[in-house]
């Protein structure tokens, strides 16, 4: 006959902390509006998503553009948007040599940019490059061209750089502003806990800046083409995309069924109110017949 321990109490202490328990009621309330998020949204080259970032949160065409984009790389210069603002990489090598730190650029600029009233929105294209701009940059301060050839001071290299990049966006994250962070495509082998692979299409920076990205963005979608047509993966049952939209009461049709791929308009005008409708459920799935279109689902035949 087993005996069940009784559960003991420690003693009873006076807390010294100063932060507070929550109650059960106390809940944290996902925001409302899709642009209050930091999204990552990846594809191939040519398929809009430096328009995308420009026109980012902007509902109508006579709305002002209140997002701002941060380019890694001069753009095109075929859009009628809020000019960008353009970092020049520059290695580890060129900022000792006194070349301008474009890390230490966009880090001066931050506060201008969350102060200002008129932008609401940060666009950063390409997450990539800038990760390998903060890179290059504390690679510089420590006085080395890359971490990897630092020796034994290498690893405290690779942590400070991990710390220095997720306390910039970390920081970013506690305002109220949106970000939105774009990158390639690239295929990557991933390994599963039965220690078998799979090639999987993920975004192509390296693998510490995709760390970062699993860890802090609320979602990450996967743009490309479906049927000829642009198209945003926003769930992927197969798993050969990865994407994150953890949420069932967001992103679905307005039956309530989650969308898988939501088809995108060419007009740059149309791109964010057509991501913001699927936010709010009224979209339908790409491949959701227009027969099946109806926003109640249809009731089940009985068995005669």
């Amino acid at each position: 006959m087993s005996v069940k321990a009784k559960k003991v109490r420690p003693i009873k202490q006076k807390s010294t902390s100063s932060l507070e328990i929550p109650a059960p009621d106390d809940l944290q309330i996902p925001p409302e509006n899709l642009q209050e998020y930091m999204l990552c949204i990846f594809g191939t080259k040519g398929i809009g998503k430096s328009t995308l970032g420009a026109y980012w949160g902007r509902r109508k065409p006579a709305d002002p553009n209140k997002t701002v984009l941060l380019l890694s790389e001069p753009g095109r210069r075929n859009l009628k948007v809020r000019k960008p603002i353009v970092f020049r990489t520059r290695t580890a090598e060129e900022i000792m040599d006194g070349a301008d730190d474009p890390w230490e650029q966009l880090k001066e600029l931050t506060p201008a940019l969350i102060e200002d009233d008129t932008v609401e929105n940060l666009s950063f294209d390409s997450i990539d490059l800038f990760y390998v701009m903060a890179q290059h940059s504390i690679s510089a301060k420590n006085g080395v061209t890359n971490p990897s050839k630092a020796g034994k001071d290498g690893s405290g290299i690779w942590i400070e750089l991990r710390d220095e990049f997720a306390s910039y966006f970390d920081i970013l994250k506690e305002t109220s502003m949106g970000i939105l962070l774009l990158s390639h495509i690239k295929s990557r082998e991933v390994e599963t806990v039965d220690s078998s692979t799979f090639d999987q299409i993920a975004p192509s920076c390296s693998p510490a800046c995709l760390q970062y990205i699993k860890a802090a963005c609320d979602y990450v979608f996967h743009y490309s083409w479906h049927n000829g047509k642009r198209c945003i993966v926003l769930r992927d049952p197969s798993n050969d995309i990865w994407t994150a939209c953890g949420t069932q009461e967001r992103f679905c049709q307005p039956d309530g069924k989650p969308i898988q791929r939501l088809y995108i308009p060419n007009d740059p005008d149309k791109v964010y109110p057509t991501l913001d409708n699927a936010f709010n459920n009224k979209e339908w799935d790409a491949d959701t017949d227009e027969d099946d279109r109806n926003e109640q689902p249809k009731p089940k035949k009985r068995r005669s």
